[in-house]
Protein backbone atom coordinates (compact mmCIF):
# COMPACT_ATOMS: atom_id res chain seq x y z
CA UNK A 1 0.00 0.00 0.00
CA UNK A 2 2.69 2.50 1.03
CA UNK A 3 4.86 1.48 -1.92
CA UNK A 4 1.94 2.09 -4.29
CA UNK A 5 1.29 5.54 -2.80
CA UNK A 6 4.96 6.46 -3.18
CA UNK A 7 4.75 5.30 -6.78
CA UNK A 8 1.85 7.66 -7.45
CA UNK A 9 3.52 10.54 -5.59
CA UNK A 10 6.52 10.35 -7.93
CA UNK A 11 4.39 11.18 -10.93
CA UNK A 12 4.70 14.63 -12.55
CA UNK A 13 1.09 15.45 -11.75
CA UNK A 14 1.84 15.50 -8.00
CA UNK A 15 3.98 18.65 -7.97
CA UNK A 16 1.54 20.51 -10.22
CA UNK A 17 -1.40 19.44 -8.06
CA UNK A 18 0.27 20.62 -4.85
CA UNK A 19 1.10 23.99 -6.42
CA UNK A 20 -2.47 24.52 -7.70
CA UNK A 21 -4.10 23.60 -4.39
CA UNK A 22 -1.51 25.57 -2.39
CA UNK A 23 -2.24 28.74 -4.38
CA UNK A 24 -5.98 28.34 -3.76
CA UNK A 25 -5.37 27.87 -0.03
CA UNK A 26 -2.93 30.84 -0.02
CA UNK A 27 -5.66 33.12 -1.38
CA UNK A 28 -7.99 32.03 1.40
CA UNK A 29 -5.34 32.23 4.14
CA UNK A 30 -4.18 35.72 3.12
CA UNK A 31 -7.75 37.03 2.91
CA UNK A 32 -8.56 35.55 6.33
CA UNK A 33 -5.43 37.04 7.92
CA UNK A 34 -6.18 40.51 6.55
CA UNK A 35 -9.82 40.33 7.66
CA UNK A 36 -8.69 39.27 11.14
CA UNK A 37 -6.49 42.35 11.41
CA UNK A 38 -9.22 44.68 10.13
CA UNK A 39 -11.83 43.22 12.48
CA UNK A 40 -9.44 43.54 15.43
CA UNK A 41 -8.69 47.18 14.60
CA UNK A 42 -12.36 47.96 14.03
CA UNK A 43 -13.29 46.46 17.40
CA UNK A 44 -10.56 48.51 19.05
CA UNK A 45 -11.95 51.70 17.49
CA UNK A 46 -15.48 50.80 18.49
CA UNK A 47 -14.41 50.44 22.12
CA UNK A 48 -12.58 53.76 22.33
CA UNK A 49 -15.57 55.71 23.58
CA UNK A 50 -19.17 55.02 24.50
CA UNK A 51 -21.02 57.04 21.85
CA UNK A 52 -24.35 56.66 23.67
CA UNK A 53 -23.07 59.01 26.38
CA UNK A 54 -21.44 61.60 24.11
CA UNK A 55 -22.96 64.78 22.67
CA UNK A 56 -21.26 67.09 20.18
CA UNK A 57 -21.85 70.86 20.34
CA UNK A 58 -20.72 72.97 17.37
CA UNK A 59 -21.92 75.49 14.83
CA UNK A 60 -21.49 76.12 11.11
CA UNK A 61 -21.43 73.64 8.25
CA UNK A 62 -18.23 71.89 9.34
CA UNK A 63 -16.10 71.56 12.45
CA UNK A 64 -13.18 73.49 10.94
CA UNK A 65 -15.52 76.41 10.17
CA UNK A 66 -17.28 76.31 13.54
CA UNK A 67 -16.74 79.22 15.93
CA UNK A 68 -18.22 78.81 19.39
CA UNK A 69 -17.91 81.26 22.24
CA UNK A 70 -15.79 79.97 25.15
CA UNK A 71 -18.69 80.96 27.43
CA UNK A 72 -20.56 77.87 26.21
CA UNK A 73 -18.07 75.67 28.06
CA UNK A 74 -18.95 77.42 31.32
CA UNK A 75 -22.68 77.05 30.68
CA UNK A 76 -22.34 73.34 29.90
CA UNK A 77 -20.08 72.78 32.91
CA UNK A 78 -22.84 73.91 35.27
CA UNK A 79 -25.17 71.11 34.16
CA UNK A 80 -25.53 68.42 36.82
CA UNK A 81 -25.71 65.51 34.35
CA UNK A 82 -22.43 66.37 32.58
CA UNK A 83 -19.49 64.14 33.52
CA UNK A 84 -16.75 65.82 31.43
CA UNK A 85 -16.26 68.46 28.75
CA UNK A 86 -13.61 68.40 26.03
CA UNK A 87 -13.43 71.74 24.17
CA UNK A 88 -11.48 71.56 20.91
CA UNK A 89 -10.30 73.88 18.14
CA UNK A 90 -9.78 72.54 14.62
CA UNK A 91 -8.25 74.31 11.61
CA UNK A 92 -7.11 73.24 8.15
CA UNK A 93 -3.54 74.53 8.11
CA UNK A 94 -0.65 74.59 5.66
CA UNK A 95 2.38 72.78 7.07
CA UNK A 96 5.99 73.08 5.93
CA UNK A 97 8.45 70.45 7.09
CA UNK A 98 11.70 68.85 5.98
CA UNK A 99 9.95 66.81 3.28
CA UNK A 100 7.98 69.73 1.82
CA UNK A 101 4.60 71.40 2.25
CA UNK A 102 1.26 69.76 2.89
CA UNK A 103 -2.16 70.49 4.35
CA UNK A 104 -3.71 68.72 7.35
CA UNK A 105 -6.16 69.29 10.17
CA UNK A 106 -4.61 70.71 13.34
CA UNK A 107 -6.61 69.87 16.46
CA UNK A 108 -6.12 71.69 19.75
CA UNK A 109 -7.24 70.23 23.08
CA UNK A 110 -6.64 71.34 26.66
CA UNK A 111 -5.12 68.06 27.85
CA UNK A 112 -3.33 66.27 25.02
CA UNK A 113 -2.29 63.37 27.24
CA UNK A 114 -5.75 62.77 28.61
CA UNK A 115 -7.32 63.11 25.17
CA UNK A 116 -5.02 60.53 23.60
CA UNK A 117 -5.44 58.21 26.59
CA UNK A 118 -9.22 58.33 26.10
CA UNK A 119 -8.63 56.93 22.61
CA UNK A 120 -6.16 54.32 23.93
CA UNK A 121 -3.48 55.70 21.65
CA UNK A 122 -0.11 54.05 21.14
CA UNK A 123 2.61 56.70 21.33
CA UNK A 124 6.15 56.80 20.00
CA UNK A 125 7.88 59.69 21.72
CA UNK A 126 6.36 62.01 24.30
CA UNK A 127 3.17 63.99 24.84
CA UNK A 128 2.85 67.57 23.58
CA UNK A 129 2.62 69.46 26.86
CA UNK A 130 4.51 72.70 26.48
CA UNK A 131 3.93 75.51 24.06
CA UNK A 132 4.81 74.88 20.43
CA UNK A 133 4.94 71.09 20.74
CA UNK A 134 2.79 68.77 18.63
CA UNK A 135 1.95 65.09 18.28
CA UNK A 136 1.47 63.73 14.77
CA UNK A 137 -0.94 60.97 13.81
CA UNK A 138 0.62 57.86 12.33
CA UNK A 139 -1.05 58.29 8.92
CA UNK A 140 0.06 61.90 8.66
CA UNK A 141 3.58 60.98 9.77
CA UNK A 142 3.85 58.22 7.15
CA UNK A 143 2.28 60.29 4.37
CA UNK A 144 4.55 63.30 4.91
CA UNK A 145 7.64 61.60 6.37
CA UNK A 146 7.35 63.33 9.74
CA UNK A 147 9.85 62.30 12.41
CA UNK A 148 10.05 62.84 16.14
CA UNK A 149 12.10 65.97 16.76
CA UNK A 150 11.31 67.54 13.37
CA UNK A 151 10.39 71.23 13.28
CA UNK A 152 7.25 72.35 11.45
CA UNK A 153 6.03 75.76 10.27
CA UNK A 154 2.24 75.96 10.52
CA UNK A 155 0.48 78.70 8.54
CA UNK A 156 -3.21 79.61 8.89
CA UNK A 157 -4.86 82.81 7.65
CA UNK A 158 -1.55 84.65 7.65
CA UNK A 159 -0.60 83.54 11.16
CA UNK A 160 2.53 81.45 11.61
CA UNK A 161 3.65 79.28 14.51
CA UNK A 162 6.65 76.98 14.72
CA UNK A 163 6.26 73.69 16.53
CA UNK A 164 8.32 70.57 17.09
CA UNK A 165 6.98 67.06 16.66
CA UNK A 166 7.56 65.33 20.00
CA UNK A 167 5.55 62.16 19.40
CA UNK A 168 3.77 60.03 16.80
CA UNK A 169 0.55 58.34 17.94
CA UNK A 170 -1.80 55.68 16.59
CA UNK A 171 -5.46 55.50 17.61
CA UNK A 172 -6.88 53.56 14.66
CA UNK A 173 -9.38 56.33 13.79
CA UNK A 174 -9.48 59.64 11.92
CA UNK A 175 -7.20 61.30 14.47
CA UNK A 176 -4.27 59.43 12.92
CA UNK A 177 -4.35 61.84 9.97
CA UNK A 178 -4.13 64.98 12.14
CA UNK A 179 -1.73 67.00 14.27
CA UNK A 180 -2.73 67.43 17.93
CA UNK A 181 -1.33 70.12 20.19
CA UNK A 182 -2.39 72.28 23.17
CA UNK A 183 -5.47 74.33 22.37
CA UNK A 184 -3.79 77.64 23.33
CA UNK A 185 -1.27 77.18 20.50
CA UNK A 186 -4.08 76.57 17.99
CA UNK A 187 -5.94 79.64 19.25
CA UNK A 188 -2.79 81.69 18.72
CA UNK A 189 -2.50 80.24 15.24
CA UNK A 190 -6.12 81.10 14.43
CA UNK A 191 -5.83 84.56 16.01
CA UNK A 192 -9.01 84.27 18.12
CA UNK A 193 -10.30 82.68 21.33
CA UNK A 194 -13.24 80.78 19.84
CA UNK A 195 -13.50 77.00 19.87
CA UNK A 196 -14.74 74.64 17.16
CA UNK A 197 -16.61 72.03 19.18
CA UNK A 198 -17.24 70.63 22.62
CA UNK A 199 -17.52 66.95 23.42
CA UNK A 200 -20.06 66.56 26.21
CA UNK A 201 -19.72 63.27 28.12
CA UNK A 202 -22.78 62.45 30.20
CA UNK A 203 -22.90 60.71 33.55
CA UNK A 204 -23.90 57.07 33.59
CA UNK A 205 -27.64 56.49 33.56
CA UNK A 206 -28.55 59.92 32.15
CA UNK A 207 -31.15 59.86 29.39
CA UNK A 208 -29.48 60.92 26.17
CA UNK A 209 -32.70 62.25 24.64
CA UNK A 210 -33.48 64.38 27.69
CA UNK A 211 -29.92 65.73 27.74
CA UNK A 212 -30.05 66.60 24.03
CA UNK A 213 -33.35 68.44 24.47
CA UNK A 214 -32.15 70.31 27.56
CA UNK A 215 -28.83 71.41 26.02
CA UNK A 216 -30.55 72.50 22.80
CA UNK A 217 -33.01 74.59 24.82
CA UNK A 218 -30.28 76.28 26.86
CA UNK A 219 -27.90 77.19 24.02
CA UNK A 220 -28.43 80.03 21.50
CA UNK A 221 -30.04 79.39 18.13
CA UNK A 222 -27.58 78.43 15.41
CA UNK A 223 -25.65 76.09 17.71
CA UNK A 224 -25.74 72.48 16.59
CA UNK A 225 -26.32 69.84 19.26
CA UNK A 226 -26.26 66.22 18.16
CA UNK A 227 -25.41 62.78 19.37
CA UNK A 228 -22.08 61.27 18.42
CA UNK A 229 -22.52 58.59 15.78
CA UNK A 230 -23.23 55.07 17.01
CA UNK A 231 -19.72 54.01 16.09
CA UNK A 232 -19.64 50.72 17.94
CA UNK A 233 -22.93 49.44 16.51
CA UNK A 234 -21.91 50.56 13.03
CA UNK A 235 -18.54 48.82 13.29
CA UNK A 236 -20.19 45.65 14.55
CA UNK A 237 -22.42 45.63 11.47
CA UNK A 238 -19.43 46.24 9.21
CA UNK A 239 -17.55 43.40 10.89
CA UNK A 240 -20.54 41.10 10.47
CA UNK A 241 -20.80 41.91 6.76
CA UNK A 242 -17.04 41.43 6.35
CA UNK A 243 -17.14 38.02 8.03
CA UNK A 244 -20.17 37.02 5.93
CA UNK A 245 -18.31 37.99 2.77
CA UNK A 246 -15.29 35.97 3.93
CA UNK A 247 -17.53 32.95 4.55
CA UNK A 248 -19.00 33.18 1.05
CA UNK A 249 -15.52 33.66 -0.41
CA UNK A 250 -14.27 30.63 1.54
CA UNK A 251 -17.15 28.51 0.28
CA UNK A 252 -16.26 29.42 -3.30
CA UNK A 253 -12.59 28.55 -2.71
CA UNK A 254 -13.49 25.17 -1.21
CA UNK A 255 -15.78 24.47 -4.15
CA UNK A 256 -12.92 25.23 -6.55
CA UNK A 257 -10.68 22.95 -4.45
CA UNK A 258 -13.22 20.15 -4.81
CA UNK A 259 -13.38 20.65 -8.58
CA UNK A 260 -9.58 20.74 -8.79
CA UNK A 261 -9.39 17.54 -6.75
CA UNK A 262 -11.86 15.88 -9.11
CA UNK A 263 -9.75 16.82 -12.12
CA UNK A 264 -6.51 15.78 -10.40
CA UNK A 265 -7.94 12.38 -9.45
CA UNK A 266 -9.35 11.83 -12.93
CA UNK A 267 -6.01 12.61 -14.54
CA UNK A 268 -4.17 10.44 -12.02
CA UNK A 269 -6.39 7.48 -12.87
CA UNK A 270 -5.92 8.03 -16.60
CA UNK A 271 -2.12 8.21 -16.26
CA UNK A 272 -1.95 5.20 -13.93
CA UNK A 273 -3.88 2.62 -15.91
CA UNK A 274 -0.86 0.31 -16.13
CA UNK A 275 -0.13 0.49 -12.40
CA UNK A 276 -3.77 -0.04 -11.49
CA UNK A 277 -4.06 -2.97 -13.90
CA UNK A 278 -0.95 -4.49 -12.31
CA UNK A 279 -2.42 -4.12 -8.84
CA UNK A 280 -5.66 -5.75 -10.04
CA UNK A 281 -3.66 -8.62 -11.53
CA UNK A 282 -1.86 -9.09 -8.23
CA UNK A 283 -5.20 -9.52 -6.50
CA UNK A 284 -5.90 -6.03 -5.17
CA UNK A 285 -9.53 -5.69 -4.23
CA UNK A 286 -11.71 -2.73 -5.22
CA UNK A 287 -11.51 -1.21 -1.75
CA UNK A 288 -7.70 -1.25 -1.97
CA UNK A 289 -7.81 0.78 -5.21
CA UNK A 290 -10.33 3.15 -3.63
CA UNK A 291 -8.20 3.58 -0.49
CA UNK A 292 -5.08 4.10 -2.58
CA UNK A 293 -6.54 7.03 -4.53
CA UNK A 294 -8.10 8.55 -1.42
CA UNK A 295 -4.79 8.27 0.43
CA UNK A 296 -2.97 9.95 -2.45
CA UNK A 297 -5.51 12.77 -2.44
CA UNK A 298 -5.22 13.23 1.34
CA UNK A 299 -1.42 13.36 1.13
CA UNK A 300 -1.42 15.91 -1.68
CA UNK A 301 -4.17 18.01 -0.10
CA UNK A 302 -2.54 18.12 3.35
CA UNK A 303 0.84 19.09 1.90
CA UNK A 304 -0.76 21.76 -0.28
CA UNK A 305 -2.79 23.14 2.64
CA UNK A 306 0.24 23.56 4.90
CA UNK A 307 2.21 25.13 2.07
CA UNK A 308 -0.74 27.37 1.12
CA UNK A 309 -1.26 28.69 4.65
CA UNK A 310 2.43 29.55 4.88
CA UNK A 311 2.44 31.23 1.47
CA UNK A 312 -0.73 33.16 2.25
CA UNK A 313 0.61 34.63 5.50
CA UNK A 314 4.02 35.39 4.00
CA UNK A 315 2.48 36.97 0.91
CA UNK A 316 0.06 39.14 2.90
CA UNK A 317 2.86 40.35 5.17
CA UNK A 318 5.19 41.04 2.24
CA UNK A 319 2.49 42.99 0.37
CA UNK A 320 1.58 45.10 3.42
CA UNK A 321 5.24 45.84 4.13
CA UNK A 322 5.90 46.86 0.52
CA UNK A 323 2.85 49.14 0.48
CA UNK A 324 3.87 50.74 3.78
CA UNK A 325 7.32 51.51 2.35
CA UNK A 326 5.69 53.36 -0.55
CA UNK A 327 3.34 55.22 1.85
CA UNK A 328 0.35 53.79 0.00
CA UNK A 329 -0.88 51.93 3.07
CA UNK A 330 -0.19 52.09 6.78
CA UNK A 331 1.64 49.11 8.25
CA UNK A 332 -0.72 46.23 8.94
CA UNK A 333 -0.02 42.94 10.65
CA UNK A 334 -1.86 39.99 9.09
CA UNK A 335 -2.76 37.44 11.73
CA UNK A 336 -4.12 33.91 11.55
CA UNK A 337 -5.07 32.03 14.69
CA UNK A 338 -3.84 28.41 14.97
CA UNK A 339 -7.43 27.19 15.08
CA UNK A 340 -8.22 29.07 11.87
CA UNK A 341 -5.17 27.58 10.17
CA UNK A 342 -6.24 24.12 11.33
CA UNK A 343 -9.77 24.78 10.10
CA UNK A 344 -8.50 25.80 6.66
CA UNK A 345 -6.35 22.66 6.45
CA UNK A 346 -9.19 20.37 7.55
CA UNK A 347 -11.80 21.93 5.25
CA UNK A 348 -9.39 21.84 2.32
CA UNK A 349 -8.76 18.16 3.04
CA UNK A 350 -12.51 17.47 3.27
CA UNK A 351 -13.18 19.32 -0.01
CA UNK A 352 -10.40 17.40 -1.75
CA UNK A 353 -11.69 14.06 -0.53
CA UNK A 354 -15.22 14.98 -1.58
CA UNK A 355 -14.00 15.92 -5.04
CA UNK A 356 -12.07 12.69 -5.58
CA UNK A 357 -14.69 10.23 -4.31
CA UNK A 358 -16.38 9.65 -7.67
CA UNK A 359 -13.15 9.23 -9.73
CA UNK A 360 -11.76 6.93 -7.01
CA UNK A 361 -14.95 4.86 -6.88
CA UNK A 362 -15.09 4.65 -10.66
CA UNK A 363 -11.43 3.64 -10.79
CA UNK A 364 -12.02 0.83 -8.28
CA UNK A 365 -14.75 -0.62 -10.55
CA UNK A 366 -12.91 -0.32 -13.86
CA UNK A 367 -11.43 -3.34 -15.66
CA UNK A 368 -8.02 -1.97 -16.66
CA UNK A 369 -7.04 -5.06 -18.65
CA UNK A 370 -9.54 -4.08 -21.31
CA UNK A 371 -8.41 -0.42 -21.30
CA UNK A 372 -4.77 -1.38 -21.74
CA UNK A 373 -5.58 -3.77 -24.55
Amino acid sequence: MLHSIRLFLRKDITANSIIVLALLVAILASATSIVNFLVFQADAIGNLVNPSETIIVSCGSSLTESNLSPKIVGELGNLSYVRALVPQKLVWANITGESGSFRVIVRGVQDVEGYLCSYRAYLNGSIAKGSFEACAGELAAKAFNLKVGEGLDIMYLGHLVRVRVVGVFRTGCELDSELIMPIEVVKELAGDETISMVEVHLKHGVSLRDALNDISRRLPSGVNVFQAQQLKAFIQQVNLQTVNFLNVWSTMIYFVVAVASYLISTRLVEESCYELALLKALGAENKIILSLILSYTCTVSTSASILGVSLGLAGAQAASTALSWTNVLAQITPKLDPMQALQIICLTLASSVFGCIYPAYKASRTRYEEKIL
